[in-house]
């Protein structure tokens, strides 16, 4: 290498020298950028609903028992509506001016059933459940078979038990929540069969439902939302209740009340209108013809030469 190339190689390695220099007092002069918002995050507020007055727990909160505060925090599970907690209800009780949290309402099956009513399980299978075609949500008629037992069962009967019964839960399915999909190769997979189903019945109908469940057979049958009708009121008399009202007390007509008296499944089988049965009549044997005269005594018939003769 020549020193006329060792000039060029120096020359080139000054010049990009001098424009690192050039680029880190130009970064050194430019305006550090402004202070970052943190001052305005610092001021700002979110709305949180609040208690305004004690809450029991247990008792569904109305809207005047609330209010929305502006605090400079937003609590992990809080509301920022106030209509998104009304008719909820509280696991613990609450004291004035408390932030909502989600954790301390009241979740699941729980909260879809309505007063009154109770959530009750049933046995079910494919032919109780319309081929498992039930899903919560729907309503259905429960209809019950009792068969003769000859003793609190005076004969095979079938009838209606309870009319419009919503379902809320049908196998995994349940009407508080979506349906979860099923996971990634669950689809070539067979199905768990489904085994129970939960309906909201009302409190005094617990019992002939349990009554049935385990002395008959249930089947669903399953009904159009649309179609809202049901048995007469007061068509058809109660069942005989099992305990009976102290003396000089009229039977209640609370359902709590009328849970508690029972019911016993003599009570549910009632009477049973039966048709007389004329019995069989034994079979005749047929007459048979006599051909002759009966012989009055044991004779011998002989034939000789051609000739027959009785003797």
């Amino acid at each position: 290498m020549t020193s006329q190339h060792i000039k060029i190689i120096a020359a080139v390695l000054l010049f990009f020298a001098a424009l690192l220099g050039f680029g880190a007092w130009y970064a050194a002069r430019a305006p550090k950028p402004a202070a970052s918002a943190a001052p305005q995050t610092a001021n700002q507020h979110h709305a949180v609903v609040v208690t305004v007055e004690a809450l029991p727990a247990g008792v569904p909160i109305t809207a005047s028992q609330l209010k929305l505060v502006e605090l400079p925090i937003r609590p992990e599970g809080s509301f920022a509506q106030v209509t998104e907690v009304v008719g909820r209800a509280p696991v613990v009780s609450l004291g004035v001016g408390v932030p909502l949290i989600d954790a301390q309402l009241a979740t699941g099956l729980a909260t879809q059933v309505e007063e009154g009513q109770r959530a009750v399980a049933v046995n079910v299978d494919e032919m109780i459940g319309v081929g498992n075609r039930i899903a919560p949500g729907d309503f259905v008629d429960v209809f019950f078979l009792l068969k003769r037992d000859d003793r609190e069962i005076a004969g095979t009967q079938a009838r209606l038990l309870l009319s419009r019964l919503r379902v809320l839960t049908y196998g995994p399915q349940s009407i508080s929540q979506a349906a979860s999909q099923p996971p990634d190769g669950a689809a070539g997979r067979r199905a768990e069969p489904i085994r129970t189903a939960v309906l909201a019945v009302p409190v005094d109908d617990v019992n002939e439902l349990l009554v049935a469940q385990q002395a008959g057979h249930l089947m669903l049958a399953l009904r159009n939302p649309a179609d809202a009708a049901e048995p007469t009121a007061g068509r058809f008399a109660p069942p005989s209740p099992v305990r009976t009202p102290v003396a000089g007390q009229p039977p209640s007509r609370e359902p709590l009340d009328r849970a508690a008296a029972g019911v016993a499944l003599v009570g549910m089988a009632g009477s049973v209108a039966t048709r007389s049965v004329v019995p069989p009549v034994a079979p005749v044997a047929p007459a048979v013809r006599p051909t002759g005269t009966a012989p009055s005594a044991a004779t011998i018939e002989v034939i000789r030469a051609g000739k027959r003769s009785v003797e």
